[in-house]
Protein backbone atom coordinates (compact mmCIF):
# COMPACT_ATOMS: atom_id res chain seq x y z
CA UNK A 1 0.00 0.00 0.00
CA UNK A 2 2.87 2.38 0.73
CA UNK A 3 4.22 1.80 -2.77
CA UNK A 4 1.31 3.37 -4.64
CA UNK A 5 2.02 7.01 -3.66
CA UNK A 6 5.72 6.46 -4.36
CA UNK A 7 4.95 5.08 -7.82
CA UNK A 8 2.78 8.13 -8.47
CA UNK A 9 5.61 10.45 -7.36
CA UNK A 10 8.13 8.56 -9.52
CA UNK A 11 5.95 9.07 -12.58
CA UNK A 12 5.14 12.68 -11.70
CA UNK A 13 8.70 13.87 -11.10
CA UNK A 14 9.85 16.50 -13.58
CA UNK A 15 12.12 15.56 -16.46
CA UNK A 16 15.72 15.78 -15.29
CA UNK A 17 14.94 14.92 -11.68
CA UNK A 18 16.93 11.73 -11.91
CA UNK A 19 18.19 11.84 -8.33
CA UNK A 20 14.67 12.33 -6.98
CA UNK A 21 13.39 9.41 -9.03
CA UNK A 22 16.37 7.30 -7.94
CA UNK A 23 15.57 8.07 -4.28
CA UNK A 24 11.93 7.15 -4.84
CA UNK A 25 13.09 3.91 -6.47
CA UNK A 26 15.25 3.27 -3.43
CA UNK A 27 12.22 3.73 -1.16
CA UNK A 28 10.25 1.36 -3.38
CA UNK A 29 12.99 -1.23 -2.97
CA UNK A 30 12.11 -1.24 0.74
CA UNK A 31 8.30 -1.11 0.63
CA UNK A 32 7.34 -2.91 -2.61
CA UNK A 33 5.16 -5.93 -2.09
CA UNK A 34 3.28 -8.60 -3.94
CA UNK A 35 0.65 -6.30 -5.40
CA UNK A 36 3.13 -3.86 -6.90
CA UNK A 37 4.68 -5.97 -9.66
CA UNK A 38 2.79 -4.56 -12.65
CA UNK A 39 3.50 -0.91 -11.85
CA UNK A 40 7.16 -1.48 -11.04
CA UNK A 41 7.68 -3.69 -14.09
CA UNK A 42 6.23 -0.94 -16.25
CA UNK A 43 8.50 1.73 -14.75
CA UNK A 44 11.72 -0.26 -14.86
CA UNK A 45 11.26 -1.09 -18.53
CA UNK A 46 10.61 2.52 -19.52
CA UNK A 47 14.00 3.74 -20.77
CA UNK A 48 12.90 7.37 -20.56
CA UNK A 49 13.69 7.21 -16.85
CA UNK A 50 17.34 6.24 -17.46
CA UNK A 51 19.46 5.46 -14.42
CA UNK A 52 16.67 6.52 -12.07
CA UNK A 53 15.33 2.97 -12.60
CA UNK A 54 18.30 1.26 -10.96
CA UNK A 55 16.76 0.63 -7.54
CA UNK A 56 13.55 -0.57 -9.13
CA UNK A 57 15.41 -3.81 -9.85
CA UNK A 58 15.52 -4.42 -6.11
CA UNK A 59 11.88 -3.37 -5.84
CA UNK A 60 11.02 -6.16 -8.29
CA UNK A 61 12.66 -8.61 -5.90
CA UNK A 62 10.33 -7.35 -3.17
CA UNK A 63 7.24 -8.13 -5.24
CA UNK A 64 8.10 -11.85 -5.11
CA UNK A 65 6.55 -12.24 -8.53
CA UNK A 66 8.14 -15.01 -10.64
CA UNK A 67 7.81 -12.83 -13.75
CA UNK A 68 10.52 -10.58 -12.30
CA UNK A 69 13.24 -12.97 -13.47
CA UNK A 70 12.37 -12.56 -17.16
CA UNK A 71 12.12 -8.78 -16.83
CA UNK A 72 15.51 -8.61 -15.11
CA UNK A 73 17.10 -10.89 -17.72
CA UNK A 74 15.80 -8.52 -20.40
CA UNK A 75 17.36 -5.59 -18.54
CA UNK A 76 20.83 -7.15 -18.84
CA UNK A 77 20.90 -5.46 -22.27
CA UNK A 78 20.19 -2.03 -20.76
CA UNK A 79 23.40 -0.24 -19.74
CA UNK A 80 21.51 2.10 -17.40
CA UNK A 81 20.38 -0.72 -15.10
CA UNK A 82 22.49 -3.77 -15.94
CA UNK A 83 24.47 -3.86 -12.69
CA UNK A 84 21.36 -3.60 -10.56
CA UNK A 85 19.60 -6.24 -12.65
CA UNK A 86 22.54 -8.58 -11.96
CA UNK A 87 22.32 -7.90 -8.23
CA UNK A 88 18.56 -8.58 -8.23
CA UNK A 89 18.95 -11.82 -10.19
CA UNK A 90 21.48 -12.96 -7.60
CA UNK A 91 19.07 -12.16 -4.79
CA UNK A 92 16.40 -14.18 -6.58
CA UNK A 93 18.90 -17.02 -7.13
CA UNK A 94 17.61 -17.18 -10.68
CA UNK A 95 19.31 -20.27 -12.07
CA UNK A 96 18.01 -19.65 -15.58
CA UNK A 97 19.84 -16.28 -15.54
CA UNK A 98 23.29 -17.77 -14.83
CA UNK A 99 24.31 -18.18 -18.52
CA UNK A 100 23.18 -14.60 -19.17
CA UNK A 101 25.17 -13.25 -16.20
CA UNK A 102 28.41 -15.14 -16.93
CA UNK A 103 29.52 -12.83 -19.78
CA UNK A 104 29.55 -9.95 -17.28
CA UNK A 105 32.46 -11.60 -15.47
CA UNK A 106 34.57 -9.91 -18.18
CA UNK A 107 32.75 -6.56 -18.18
CA UNK A 108 34.99 -3.46 -18.44
CA UNK A 109 33.51 -1.97 -15.26
CA UNK A 110 34.98 -3.59 -12.13
CA UNK A 111 31.84 -3.20 -10.00
CA UNK A 112 29.75 -5.03 -12.59
CA UNK A 113 32.32 -7.85 -12.77
CA UNK A 114 32.22 -8.05 -8.98
CA UNK A 115 28.41 -8.15 -8.84
CA UNK A 116 28.28 -10.78 -11.59
CA UNK A 117 30.65 -12.97 -9.57
CA UNK A 118 28.56 -12.48 -6.41
CA UNK A 119 25.30 -13.21 -8.23
CA UNK A 120 26.66 -16.44 -9.70
CA UNK A 121 27.93 -17.49 -6.27
CA UNK A 122 24.45 -16.91 -4.81
CA UNK A 123 22.79 -18.79 -7.64
CA UNK A 124 25.18 -21.73 -7.23
CA UNK A 125 24.83 -21.87 -3.42
CA UNK A 126 22.46 -24.54 -2.20
CA UNK A 127 19.31 -23.18 -0.60
CA UNK A 128 19.38 -23.09 3.18
CA UNK A 129 16.75 -25.08 4.95
CA UNK A 130 14.66 -23.25 7.47
CA UNK A 131 15.10 -24.49 11.00
CA UNK A 132 12.06 -25.85 12.71
CA UNK A 133 11.19 -24.47 16.11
Amino acid sequence: MAAKPLIKEFKGAQEGETLLRWAIGNALSVVAGEGDFDAIAELIQDRRYGTARQMLADALVGTRDPRSVNILIGLLKDPDVVGHAIIALGKLRATKARPRIEPFLDHPMPWIRHEAKRAIEKINRPARRKKRA
